[in-house]
């Protein structure tokens, strides 16, 4: 197995660095890109360029918000044959050697696996990061703890399947996992020995970059309450009219079930599949939770005496989170890569 690289992203030069670098240099037998965002970029540069470097390094430069993405393309342009995959090291998180000889060990234990190295977080009762973890592993179906960890592994393709997406903004890490959920890649998190205390601006900072998700969210919630009132409003009329709870639902969710889909391909999942797959699964899916959603509604107006239009109220909301997971995971999602 060809050995990964290394793309060491750098914010500021300080003595903690200085003290890396000298490990890195001494220690590491990987190919090193340095990405420099700092405004003294000359320092750097002269600094690596006065030692006898024994592996092979590279010195990029770029702002803070492109730093991810010029390293991803330069290895792309230029490993992506010969390695197995990258390590991101974002150096203004003080990672260590340690760390990252514990996420080479683990690319080459799980190769086709993103490889988060978790630092164990402190103040983990905060409800506020609680709540945050949680939204985030329930968007890319793994539980992951340290989420806003600058040290990642990467494999090969994934890094190249990644790039193919013309993504702009990877700078918040959030963009990356959504990728690998909608793409079906697993996310692994090792234990790591760099601690992660969450301060007050750490977590205001953590919340920001976790903007990414909550748009996603905010897509498919708003998609869901436009859906839904199609949904409700037309089975309430036809239910007035026909007194028919099976009829009412079928028509009510052909034409609102129509609308999500192709909003929900375009829009939300943004899914560039072929139309005719995605609409045989989404017309299986939308098949099984309307008979759910009857069967509930049958329950409750017979066996509890509840009004009809109460019921579908409440049988849509149960069905919320499912049908948002089976449409991200089965639906719209990317292929798994063939293994060659």
């Amino acid at each position: 197995m060809n050995e990964p690289v290394l793309v060491i992203l750098i914010g500021k030069f300080e003595e903690k660095l200085n003290s890396f670098l000298r490990s890195v240099i001494n220690n590491v037998e990987l190919d090193v890109i340095f990405v420099d965002t700092t405004s003294k970029r000359s320092k750097i540069s002269n600094y690596l360029r006065t030692k006898k470097l024994t592996t092979p390094t590279t010195i990029l430069h770029a702002t803070k918000s492109k730093a991810v993405l010029t390293g991803l393309k330069y290895f792309d342009e230029h490993f992506k044959e010969s390695s197995s995959g990258l390590i991101l090291v974002d150096m203004d998180q003080g990672f260590g050697l340690d760390d990252i000889n514990a996420v080479v060990r683990s690319m080459d234990n799980i190769p086709d696996a993103i490889i988060i190295g978790g630092r164990e977080i402190e103040q983990i009762g905060n409800k506020s990061l609680k709540f945050i973890i949680s939204r985030l592993s329930r968007l890319t179906g793994t539980r992951v703890k340290d989420f806003n960890s600058g040290l990642r592994g990467l494999p090969a393709s994934f890094v190249s399947e990644l790039l193919n997406q013309k993504p702009t903004h990877l700078d918040t890490w959030i963009e990356m996992y959504v990728f690998a959920a909608k793409n079906n890649n697993q996310i692994v998190e090792v234990p790591i020995q760099t601690q992660h205390q969450i301060k007050s601006s750490i977590l205001f900072s953590f919340i920001l970059n976790s903007s990414k998700l909550f748009y996603i969210i905010l897509r498919f919630s708003f998609l869901s309450m436009l859906t839904a009132g199609i949904d409700y409003a037309i089975f309430s009329v036809l239910f007035i009219f026909s007194n028919s709870i099976l009829a009412s639902i079928i028509i009510a969710r052909i034409a609102a079930g129509s609308f999500q889909f192709f909003m929900g391909k375009k829009w939300v999942f943004k899914s560039r599949n072929r139309l005719i797959v995605e609409l045989i699964k989404y017309i299986i899916l939308v098949g099984v939770l309307m008979l759910i959603s009857y069967t509930f509604i049958e329950l409750m107006v017979n066996n509890f005496g509840m009004n009809a239009i109460v019921s579908k109220l409440i049988a849509e909301l149960s069905l919320f989170i499912v049908s948002f997971t089976m449409q991200k995971k089965i639906v719209f999602a990317h292929p798994i890569p063939t293994k060659h």
